[in-house]
């Protein structure tokens, strides 16, 4: 799994909170044994790589290897992680401006777009999914889905 991931060039990405050299770290997460890890990692993928919404160029780089997770049936919670790829790909009524430093990244909302709708088929999929959080997830979009999270660990 996550084949050609540590050939991201990473460290040269952001989001937002800066470099993106943790991104890595994050989708590992969401493939762990540990489902205080799979939280974490997907709070922090929503926190920081889809923070409030925004695409960064590290948000259009993770989108096939959250398809890979999605894809993997006998991974657990992947409903969060189908959420957010709906969420990423989906964007909302603001999202066609810039970012708020200006940085360029006004096209990663139209690329985010094209790149999961590139991916049609895996939704299709998912739609006979043995896992009912997974069915739904393509379904359920909110904004707000990881005020709701807690940020427990022990693993």
């Amino acid at each position: 799994m996550f084949t050609g991931m540590d050939e991201v060039g990473w460290a040269s990405m952001k989001h937002a909170y800066g470099s993106a050299e943790d991104v890595p770290e994050l989708l590992r997460g969401l493939a762990s044994a540990c489902p205080q890890e799979r939280e974490r990692a997907l709070d922090g993928m929503y926190g920081a790589v889809h923070h409030q919404g925004d695409v960064y160029d590290s948000t259009l780089a993770c989108i096939p290897f959250l398809f890979e997770v999605v894809g993997h049936a006998e991974l657990r919670d992947r409903g969060g992680v189908v959420e957010l790829l709906v969420s990423i790909g989906g964007g909302d009524a603001f999202d066609d401006g810039p970012l708020e430093d200006g940085d360029g990244g006004e096209g990663n909302y139209a690329m985010a777009r094209t790149a999961v709708r590139s991916g049609a088929a895996a939704f299709i999929g998912l739609l006979a999914d043995r896992d009912p959080e997974v069915r739904r997830g393509h379904r359920r979009h909110s904004c707000d889905s990881s005020a709701n999270r807690s940020t427990s660990s022990g693993c």
